[in-house]
């Protein structure tokens, strides 16, 4: 990632210029990366939505799902999950819509350390819930806010937790750099994009292409 030297500080016209350099290097690597694990991937393209039609309608608020829509899940067509075929939905106007990969099978055994991790973080002391409560959960996050602030600065929770936080942001790298390869060879718009903050005192992103992660508790403890 594109830093000053100590002492010095870069324009931000400079600082998007070496990091629009930056990341298109990144993006010819992943790129490559993407061709040589996707060669097999199953490509759908799905004739009555497309990407424009989906930003068009989007709004930032809830809308519940309706109900004519709902009663007919049954008769949707599903495919399966494999370890070998990534599955790659494009809409109508060609435009990506979404992919599922599955894990390398080295990382399986990561997956259950890290939901160990997750049992064993200190409960939160920030704890506020805001959007759809869709099951009985609690969810903190770790990293920067970047978006949202004027001066990224790292998350309420990353801050009490802190050495635990960057333990368990070490632990997860492995999968955010997965995530980042898949992201950058699918969605270069948007890995580019995500990374259009500079965070403080040159830090580096934590979470991959992403400034933050959410970890979700399922079992909804107290202690």
């Amino acid at each position: 990632m594109p830093h000053s030297r100590s002492g010095t500080r870069p324009t931000r016209k400079n600082y998007r210029k070496k990091l629009e350099k930056y990341l298109n290097e990144q993006l010819k690597h992943l790129r490559a990366l993407s061709r040589k694990h996707s060669t097999n991937a199953l490509r759908i393209k799905l004739p009555y939505v497309s990407l424009g039609e989906l930003r068009a309608n989007y709004k930032p608020r809830h809308i519940g799902v309706d109900p004519i829509l709902l009663q007919d899940t049954p008769n949707f067509t599903i495919y399966q999950s494999s370890q070998d075929t990534p599955l790659v939905l494009y809409g109508s106007d060609d435009g990506f819509i979404a992919a599922r990969f599955r894990l390398k099978v080295s990382m399986v055994g990561l997956l259950s350390q890290i939901s160990a991790a997750i049992d064993a973080l200190p409960p939160t002391k920030h704890y506020h819930y805001k959007g759809i409560k869709r099951s009985a959960y609690k969810t903190r996050h770790y990293g920067f806010w970047c978006a949202y602030m004027l001066q990224p600065k790292l998350t309420a929770e990353h801050r009490d937790d802190a050495a635990v936080a960057d333990e368990f942001i070490h632990l997860c790298q492995p999968i955010f750099h997965e995530m980042t390869a898949i992201l950058g060879g699918f969605a270069p718009r948007v890995f580019k994009e995500f990374q259009q903050h500079p965070l403080p005192n040159d830090a580096q992103r934590p979470c991959g292409a992403w400034s933050a992660c959410a970890i979700n508790n399922g079992g909804n403890r107290t202690k």
